[in-house]
């Protein structure tokens, strides 16, 4: 801890000279929070969600294109499905973080059968923001049915994305040898 001597004064309480000294900081440690996360954790969790977000939506942009294109037979500009796949995925996770937060409070287990309940809301919110968002050329959505759809073709394409990046990741990095 570095210290830093103020000045010396006499305490009559204990008749004894004692010093201040005012405490700064431990330089060798990381400033922690109370949960023991560093700031610098955090913000590094905060920038690489944000970064992370950003590029899932370029990747799910192209699968919410050719899954509306499926189902409408039309396929969106890629930046109107970049933007309705930015906004229903952030949308999406942060109804799903307040669910689990309102579960939380209720006082719902992890391991109990409506631990799932977040996800089914965040995807029907998603769905439900693709409805609005997608539209087709007579400037309608496409609605709630077909934007649930997409959103399940998305994280259906999704999942095997992640799958295969795990299933090869270890082959490239050369984990095996």
């Amino acid at each position: 801890m570095l210290q830093i001597p103020v000045k010396y004064h006499w305490s009559a309480k204990n008749n004894h000279r004692s010093s201040n000294t005012l405490k700064i900081c431990r330089l060798d440690k990381p400033l922690r929070s109370k949960y023991g996360v560093g700031f610098m954790e955090q913000a590094g969790q905060l920038i690489g969600g944000i970064l992370g977000v950003a590029v899932g939506a370029l990747i799910g942009a192209v699968i919410v294109q050719y899954a509306t294109m499926v189902l409408t037979k039309y396929r969106p500009a890629y930046w109107h499905a970049y933007r309705a796949t930015l906004v229903g995925t952030i949308s999406g996770y942060l109804g799903s973080m307040l669910a689990i937060t309102a579960l939380g409070f209720l006082g719902v287990v992890l391991g109990s059968d409506l631990q799932y309940l977040p996800l089914v809301l965040g995807g029907i919110l998603q769905g439900y923001l693709y409805g609005l968002l997608i539209r087709v050329p007579s400037g309608k959505g496409i609605g709630f049915c077909k934007g649930l759809f997409v959103t399940l073709i998305q994280l259906v394409v999704g999942l095997f994305l992640v799958g295969l990046v795990i299933c090869i990741s270890p082959m490239v990095v050369g984990a095996g040898s």
